[in-house]
């Protein structure tokens, strides 16, 4: 016994008829708007948030960044000195190849700057004073 099912409706059927050969066995052209789930919410969302922003430097301090590079240069000042400035009064680990960069780093606060970039002016004018002395 033979049975022939069809798991089209006539309907079906003659729509399908109607559709020349070739475009049958095509595949229905995909949405161009990405369907909800693909991206869920949160992550849109985070995504800005994880977006890394541009620093914000200002002039000031970049100024007081560059007088002190050029004060640590000009002056000579060793590595064990810069170390134990900042230890002492800011008990950070800091040394010579902390100034080497253009902008300061993260852990120098513009007021650690600023008192550091007296400090070597005091230094400047002790050194002259010895040096006019002798």
């Amino acid at each position: 016994m033979l049975r022939l099912t069809a798991p089209y409706s006539l309907v079906e059927v003659q729509k399908y008829a109607q559709v020349p050969p070739g475009q049958i066995l095509l595949l229905p052209s995909p949405d161009s708007e990405a369907p909800d789930d693909l991206f869920p919410q949160h992550v849109i969302e985070g995504e800005a948030d994880s977006v890394e922003q541009i620093p914000c430097l200002d002039e000031g301090l970049l100024q007081t960044w560059e007088n002190i590079r050029n004060q640590v240069g000009k002056l000579g000042l060793t590595d064990i000195q810069v170390a134990r400035w900042f230890n002492q009064i800011y008990r950070i680990e800091v040394n010579l190849a902390d100034f080497s960069s253009n902008i300061p780093p993260e852990k120098f606060t513009p007021e650690m700057l600023s008192r550091f970039c007296d400090s070597l002016a005091v230094y400047e004018d002790r050194l002259r004073q010895k040096l006019a002395k002798n």
